[in-house]
């Protein structure tokens, strides 16, 4: 049994691969990208935190693990802007740059109300009509604002480029509410738009056979009460605050 459960786990790790592979192919044949067309009939996926660990070496680059309030994610994040994202995004490389102008700065230096600013998703991998992005994260919405919470990127292919610090909490989109989030996804593929609808995606975690289904909603149940926590009090303090 332990056998059929390793090669089937082994099985969604290749498939993700091959997933990433030809999503890759595809972009190198792709000449001219009409974005309204990719947000209404583009797919949107995920890859579930232990297999982009694994497969992109970023166990210990976001906060997330870290974070159990607030004050926490403002601590640990080392820019908070209010950013409206002014333009189509850039695809360049492997990577998607919303392109983002500071709206008001909240936490960090060198930047200013009035600048330009590129902010990396958080994706995998992207082709001509779908993305695969890390986790629960969800693409932005051009004309939006949104509260976000990042730091320098790293290795970027473009110079001055922000990523956000964590992935459940790097921005929260002004015009959703603290609990506008997706739950209980199943790997279903979902338009790119209607993704961007949702503040964070939570997909089922996989039964294996070696952890029985209550303890995987048990568990699911505890992160999403701690993010809608944390959300909540965000939204208060940014959103619907008078101060």
């Amino acid at each position: 049994m332990k056998k059929i459960i390793k090669f089937f786990l082994f099985g969604i790790f290749v498939l993700t691969i091959a997933t990433i592979v030809l999503i890759f192919y595809a972009k190198e044949n792709i000449k001219n990208l009409d974005y309204d067309e990719y947000l209404k009939n583009g797919q949107y996926t995920l890859i579930a935190k232990d297999q982009y660990n694994l497969v992109f070496n970023l166990e210990d680059f976001f906060i997330d693990d870290k974070v159990e309030s607030l004050k926490d994610l403002e601590d640990l994040s080392d820019y908070i802007l209010i950013v409206k994202v002014s333009q189509n995004p850039t695809f360049i490389g492997r990577g998607i740059l919303n392109n983002c102008t500071i709206k008001k700065v909240l936490k960090g230096n060198n930047v200013e109300e009035g600048m330009s600013i590129p902010i990396y998703d958080l994706i995998a991998e992207w082709g001509n009509d779908s993305v695969l992005y890390l986790d629960g994260s969800t693409p932005l919405e051009v004309g939006n604002e949104y509260l976000v919470f990042l730091k320098n990127a790293t290795n970027a292919t473009v110079k001055n480029a922000f990523v956000y610090s964590s992935i459940k909490y790097g921005h929260f989109n002004a015009n959703l509410n603290a609990n506008d989030v997706l739950t209980g996804y199943d790997y279903t593929p979902l338009k790119i738009l209607e993704a961007s609808k949702y503040n964070y995606i939570f997909a089922n975690e996989i039964f294996t056979g070696e952890t029985s289904e209550e303890v995987l909603q048990e568990n699911m149940d505890i992160q999403i009460k701690k993010y809608n926590k944390i959300s909540a009090d965000v939204y208060e303090k940014y959103f619907n605050s008078n101060s």
